[in-house]
């Protein structure tokens, strides 16, 4: 900006709060869980079958950016891990969706719970 005392005025962008704003401006949505059995209904001391839903708004990545002047900053925001409450207590933690159930899989000797890829989540 120029002014006639021949000073300049110093404008300062807060990059705090154009990522804020670009955070703001996402589309995220939670994820949305899935199971074997659409009515949820399990038989107690049997292995649970969980996963969520792949896609950007759900696991992300999803990106966003706001300007200022010259300034502008992207914002990236991924799911890192899900962490599932058996609700006894215990918790799983998987680094990802997790793999969805296929009739086959009941047939083999499914992974060991937690890894984030696959297998029953409780057995409780």
């Amino acid at each position: 900006m120029w002014r006639a005392d021949g000073e300049d005025d110093v404008v300062t962008i807060d990059p705090e709060v154009l990522a804020r704003q670009a955070v703001d401006s996402m589309t995220l949505r939670p994820p949305k869980v899935a199971s074997p059995r659409s009515e949820g209904t399990y038989v107690v001391g049997m292995p649970m079958w969980m996963w969520v839903e792949r896609g950007a708004s759900r696991m992300g990545p999803v990106s966003a950016s706001a300007t200022a002047g010259s300034v502008t900053v992207t914002a990236t925001a991924r799911v890192e891990r899900l962490v599932w409450d058996m609700g006894d207590g215990t918790t799983v933690t998987c680094h990802g969706p997790g793999t969805r159930y296929t009739p086959d899989q009941a047939r083999r000797c499914p992974r060991t719970a937690g890894t984030g890829t696959s297998g029953p989540a409780s057995t409780r």
